[in-house]
């Protein structure tokens, strides 16, 4: 590639004309000489200054507010460098000597102030860098009065190749297997500054008039529409590509993508809906994609009717990208996706070999996730990185609620539970987390503060909170929210208390006791006794904590604010009461309840907490799930409290023994699936103790009748969870190395690399059964079909299986093969995930982390 060296820009005369790299002077495209304003400045600027209770100490001075941007770049994808110019229109409260703003790794050339009110051009006297915390103060002489002006600024950087921060290149090959590049943007959650100079906070928004220079092949995609295009004036191979202005913003929801690009577009029925495009490199068959924009229109009109707000864009572009870790870049009517998420083909039979369906969830949940966003995060905003957890959290659980409610066949909430609450409560009941709303003073604190713990957490209490108020008041509060605060921005505080007006319940109180508060509590029914033919019952509340008497210690005092659910065994599905637990103890009565009738707190698990229950009602649920009386999602939830306690000290391991053995005739696979969660667990705490044989022979009975009933071939008509349940028992019972079941899956795997025909949904497996058994030359073989297979879902499959190998220097091939060129830097995970997951992998992974830090470091940004 052809490599640039850059040389610091020196300032010219101040009567320099100052020019767009378009070629057009700035006073045209600004208007710098406009003299009445549209609006009063100074109460603009009082509700930006406005950050109520927030710590400004670490937030840009107040001397300047951005009302607009003019942004003109001149990309080069051969160099991989830009240049370019801004002109921000602003407002001066009181005049001024400096201006303060955000600058990260762009080189910057002359800075202008242009006065509107009489037009004067004042060039910085000077500026000054803090490259550590990413601004710049510039200096003026004499002080800028009062009022409104332009301050431009010229500049030039680098397209980034190792990280993908502010603008980043993304590589491919032509039709000559030539490696060209795109260029595209990653803002969030503070990257803008890498791009442009700008006021790179979420509470200072403006509007936006961005422009490019570019060759007339490429293709530009921005927030909005193009507005126009001409030719430049004197390169005939370039042209000007000019876009609408977008709605106000914050600087980290801009986005644009430069390159070459193809696409296919959706307008919905009778082309009334938003228009809806993919972009990318190369697109597969339409099919795959005209499914996932029909996905796409389906989940706009969702959230377009539950806000009962419009889509706020014109228009919504996604693009394809091959570099992009998992996930997406929801910025506002443009967002970019990575491709093999994205790019899945319709649920039908004739592609079921195509892809699985949690992958299908996964892209569908991403979606959901990023165009909830669309509304709650970009049409209303966080004031400050502070609350950036709560629209992260809405956005989570709006992710398993829509697709619920449009895909009921799917079971979103079980698996909401399973891979959002129980994740949530096992992270919060470590001994030193933090709470989820924690103070951010500056960007480069989000990576360490919000995490999955905030966002799991933050989607659980959500639902909870959704659960306690009900859906249409949470619907209407939600509304009520983004109609006042549309184009703004608004904390948390702002959400609960619109709730809270809406509920006419103390949402403000509940809210705060979970938000800033770390840990969660543990509900102890301490007493029951029966009285005039019902029961009184007293529960107490404490925090738990899973294994630090220090920690329990020093959170004794913790409250919480606790919503109350509770059924009768005569009907588990049914809530006969509901109260707040506002004390540390509480009691109340359940009247028709019997002696032998048992209570369940918490069904279908929407509350945030664990339930501990007297050993003789511990019996009355052994029988419970035996029969399976108990809804699947509460003997899932009893299995998970009883282990957690478990591990505590609360419980013996005894106990979880005997609730495992109440399963053997168990069907449901979202509770096969906290079995297997729970086997996992003893299987690595056992290994390699004496007892470790006999929990194996144990664990393999807990198995036994499950094994017998799903087989190995796929059954016409079974649903997907069957199919997931087979592979979850299968995948088990080799991990406990079952002897029958080895040798079956390594004799199925040998006829199926010799050409014999397996779906999609069984390969899983093989590929694990080959490599438990696997000496060099099975493994070189899998290796090189990974190498050859086209399809993604099938290659993820083997990164997957790689880890099973019981082979110490296979498993240590098979890490210097996931970080060498043939391994994509996001897949490098999925094998190092692989390998920790077995019980002889995980120490050799844990060296190999130790070893190779460097390059894991700089390739995922971890320092």
């Amino acid at each position: 590639m052809k490599k640039l060296i850059f040389k610091t820009c020196k300032s010219r005369h101040a009567s320099h004309r100052f020019r767009f790299p378009s070629g057009v002077p700035i006073e045209k495209i600004c208007n710098i000489k406009k003299t009445e304003s549209s609006f009063d400045h100074f109460q603009y600027t009082r509700s930006i200054f406005d950050f109520g209770d927030e710590d400004i100490k670490y937030q840009l001075p107040k001397t300047i507010v951005a009302t607009h941007y003019t942004l003109c770049l001149k990309p080069n994808l051969d160099y991989l460098i830009f240049e370019g110019c801004v002109a921000i229109q602003c407002i001066m409260p009181n005049e001024t000597r400096t201006v303060t703003m955000n600058v990260g790794g762009i080189l910057l050339g002359k800075i202008v102030w242009a006065d509107e009110a009489t037009g004067i051009r004042q060039e910085a006297a000077e500026f000054n860098s803090n490259p550590a915390e990413q601004r710049m103060t510039i200096v003026f002489s004499p002080r800028l009065t009062a009022g409104h002006g332009v301050l431009i600024i010229n500049f030039k950087g680098r397209i980034q190749e190792s990280h993908m921060d502010g603008l980043y290149a993304s590589s491919y090959h032509n039709e000559f297997e030539e490696i060209n590049h795109n260029a595209l943007t990653k803002f969030s959650h503070a990257e803008a500054r890498q791009c442009f100079p700008c006021f790179d906070e979420p509470g200072l928004k403006a509007t936006f008039a961005i422009s490019f220079v570019v060759p007339r092949t490429v293709t530009i995609i921005c927030n909005t529409p193009i507005k126009t295009t001409y030719p430049h004036r004197s390169d005939k191979t370039l042209h000007i590509v000019e876009f609408e202005t977008t709605p106000k913003m914050s600087t980290y929801l801009l986005a644009f993508a430069i390159g070459q690009f193809e696409f296919i577009e959706n307008r919905g029925e009778n082309n009334k809906s938003t228009v809806c495009r993919i972009y990318g490199e190369h697109l597969p068959d339409e099919i795959f994609v005209n499914y996932m924009l029909e996905t796409c229109q389906i989940f706009l009109n969702f959230f377009t009717n539950y806000f009962d707000i419009p889509f706020p864009m014109k228009k919504l572009d996604i693009i394809a990208e091959t570099k992009h870790l998992p996930g997406a870049m929801d910025s506002w009517g443009l967002f970019t996706f990575k491709e093999s998420g994205l790019l899945i083909p319709p649920n039908t039979k004739s592609n079921v070999d195509e892809v699985n369906l949690d992958a299908r969830i996964n892209t569908l949940m991403t979606l959901s996730h990023v165009l909830c966003h669309q509304w709650l995060g970009n049409l209303v905003t966080i004031k400050w990185w502070t609350h950036l957890w709560l629209y992260e959290a809405i956005g989570t659980f709006m992710e398993y609620y829509s697709i619920d409610i449009l895909e009921p066949k799917y079971l979103m909430w079980m698996r909401f539970v399973t891979n959002v609450y129980i994740k949530a409560l096992e992270m919060d009941a470590l001994s030193h987390v933090h709470m989820i709303e924690t103070p951010i003073h500056q960007p480069s604190e989000l990576k360490e503060n919000h995490d999955s713990l905030s966002f799991n957490k933050g989607a659980a209490i959500i639902g909870m909170l959704q659960t306690y108020i009900g859906n249409a008041k949470f619907q209407q509060g939600i509304t009520k929210f983004l109609t006042k605060f549309a184009y703004g921005n608004a904390t948390a505080t702002n959400f609960w208390e619109i709730l809270e007006e809406v509920s006419d319940k103390p949402i403000t109180a509940i809210m705060t006791s979970w938000t800033k508060q770390a840990g969660f509590p543990l509900i102890r029914v301490i007493a029951s006794r029966t009285e005039n033919k019902g029961r009184v019952i007293t529960l107490h509340q404490e925090v738990f904590i899973g294994t630090d008497l220090a920690a329990k210690s020093h959170n004794a005092h913790n409250l919480w604010m606790i919503p109350i659910s509770i059924s009768l065994s005569t009907n588990p599905k049914v809530i006969i009461k509901e109260l707040l637990m506002d004390k540390r103890t509480v009691s109340f009565k359940l009247p028709k309840i019997s002696e032998i009738d048992w209570y369940k707190i918490n069904p279908g698990i929407r509350g945030f907490y664990r339930v501990k229950y007297p050993q003789e009602m511990f019996g009355q649920f052994l029988q419970a799930i035996r029969s399976k009386a108990l809804p699947p999602m509460d003997r899932l939830g009893l299995l998970n409290d009883t282990y957690a306690f478990a591990e505590a000290g609360f419980n013996s391991c005894v106990d979880v023994l005997t609730i495992l053995e109440t399963f053997v005739d168990e069907d449901n696979f979202f509770v096969w699936k906290q079995i297997d969660s729970v086997i996992n667990g003893l299987d690595r705490l056992l290994y390699p103790v004496d007892c470790y044989k006999k929990f194996k022979f144990f664990a393999k009975s807990i198995f036994k009748h499950i094994y017998l009933k799903v087989g190995w071939d796929v059954v016409d008509g079974e649903s997907n969870n069957d199919v997931k349940l087979r592979e979850l028992v299968l995948t088990r019972l080799l991990m406990l190395g079952h002897a029958e079941c080895e040798e079956e899956g390594f004799l199925r795997f040998e006829k199926f690399m010799n050409g014999e025909f397996y779906p999609m949904e069984s390969r899983s497996v093989l590929y694990k059964a080959g490599m438990i058994k696997c000496d060099q030359d099975t493994f070189e073989a899998i290796i090189r079909r990974f190498r050859t297979i086209e399809s993604i879902d099938e290659r993820n499959l083997i990164l997957e299986s790689l880890g099973f190998s019981m082979n110490e220097v296979i498993l240590h091939e098979i890490l210097d093969y996931a970080v060498s060129e043939f391994v994509r830097h996001e897949d490098t995970l999925i094998v190092m995930k692989s390998v920790v997951s077995n019980v002889i992998g995980k120490h050799i992974a844990w060296k190999f982390f130790k070893d190779r830090f460097n390059i894991l470091a700089h390739r995922y940004a971890l320092v």
